[in-house]
């Protein structure tokens, strides 16, 4: 029994470690939960709804009557009778009356225009959701690079401190031995301070960005995090001119541009199909109060055409959807210049920063190699704490720079996948 309750004790001990341990995410993770849960992408949605309901409402045609239900009380004084006072009103003081009445389009020579153009407007808003989608993807992996970058800072700022705290049990005995001045020493505790002040700010640094992953992914702020440390670096990319030619195919801007002059051309049909003829049916069932003249219920039906002769406002809306037309296209022409300069200044950073991730590893090396040997001469009193202090600044720099390298390469590739429609 002691053992069951031993070992019931340690599971619950177990469970609760593992409930308070950070959840850790990969970058493929933080991709997909934000995704589900990205406030942006709700808005994105939403705003594609709001715009198709408004194309439903739009449409000319198709089986949407219009049926109303209508009830009146009219008061008519003074009454009037036929000569014979016992013989029906003619006018009843009261006259209730209720009915309903419906009414549909069964002819429009625009309608098949009319659903040509809602199909591209449609697939227009589904490229401007999947854009907001690639928008979401390049901001989460940034911030997760950033996160990275972050956390490698801290540990640079640690070693840094561990160094310094070596250097002055050095300083203090080369103090004691007559190899150094008490100037070095307080030189050596002001370094270690200023550097242990370096490593609160780059901790604040990684838990700001872990409030802004959770913001992301569509957690609380405050909600345990770890993310897995990057171990590859991105892939040498594509050739630039097949970058280019990537993104004119595959960017969801001009995609959507394209739906959109699609729909404009169709439009300037749609606006000229208002001066053609068009036929509705109508009718309805009434029920009120009989009188000499109307008995209860009536029924009323319909079929009516109509053929505009003269409309000035159509001349207009087919010179203005012309000109949206026109303005579209230019526009289209801009997007694809643009977006071709920001696929080669995208690619061109990429090429930088994979340049200098492979050159720093040397000058790091550089740079504690002479670190080490100004430590060396400093023991023997052959060199002064300010040499010491260069060196040390230098080599905590090379490292730095090495970060910022990764960060940037990191950051510069997928900044490249977004210009070249290849985000998810």
């Amino acid at each position: 029994m002691r053992q069951l309750l031993i070992a019931l004790a340690l599971f619950a001990v177990l469970t609760i470690a593992l409930a308070q341990e950070p959840q850790r995410l990969t970058l493929d993770d933080c991709v997909r939960l934000a995704l589900q849960r990205n406030p942006r992408l709700a808005v994105a949605r939403y705003a594609r709804e709001i715009q198709l309901v408004q194309l439903e409402r739009e449409r000319p045609t198709g089986l949407h009557p219009e049926v109303k239900l209508q009830a009146s009380q009219t008061l008519t004084t003074p009454q009037v009778h036929f000569p014979n006072a016992a013989g029906p009103l003619v006018t009843p003081f009261a006259r209730p009356a209720v009915g309903v009445t419906f009414s549909q389009t069964v002819l429009h020579f625009g309608a098949r225009k009319a659903g040509q153009r809602a199909q591209t407007i449609e697939k227009a808003l589904d490229h401007d959701r999947r854009k907001v989608e690639a928008e979401v993807v390049f901001d989460v992996k940034k911030v997760c690079f950033n996160l990275q970058t972050a956390i490698a800072m801290v540990a640079v700022a640690r070693d840094a401190v561990k160094q310094v705290e070596a250097h002055l049990k050095v300083a203090r005995a080369a103090v004691e031995a007559g190899m150094a001045m008490p100037l070095d020493v307080k030189r050596a505790e002001l370094e270690l301070a200023n550097l242990q002040s370096g490593v609160v700010k780059a901790e604040n640094g990684v838990a700001l960005a872990l409030a802004n992953l959770n913001r992301q992914i569509g957690r609380g702020l405050d909600e345990p995090l770890a993310v897995a440390e990057l171990k590859q670096l991105p892939d040498p990319p594509a050739p630039l001119e097949q970058a280019v030619a990537t993104a004119l195919k595959q960017r969801h801007e001009l995609s959507a541009l394209r739906e959109t002059i699609k729909a404009l051309e169709t439009s300037v049909g749609l606006a000229k199909s208002q001066k053609l003829p068009t036929a509705a049916v109508r009718g309805g069932v009434l029920h009120q109060r009989d009188s000499a003249f109307t008995k209860s219920p009536s029924v009323i039906a319909a079929l009516e055409f109509s053929l505009p002769l003269f409309d000035h406002k159509t001349a207009l809306e087919v010179r203005e959807v012309r000109a949206r037309l026109a303005q579209m296209q230019s526009q289209l022409i801009e997007a694809e210049t643009g977006i071709a300069l920001e696929v080669r200044q995208a690619w061109l950073n990429v090429q930088e920063a994979r340049y200098r991730v492979g050159a720093l590893p040397t000058s790091i090396a550089v740079a504690a190699e002479a670190l080490r040997i100004a430590e060396l001469r400093f023991a023997n009193g052959r060199a002064l704490h300010l040499e010491v202090t260069d060196a040390r600044l230098q080599h905590r720099k090379a490292r730095a720079d090495l970060v910022q390298a990764e960060f940037d390469l990191h950051s510069a590739a997928a900044e490249l996948e977004k210009a070249t429609g290849a985000t998810r």
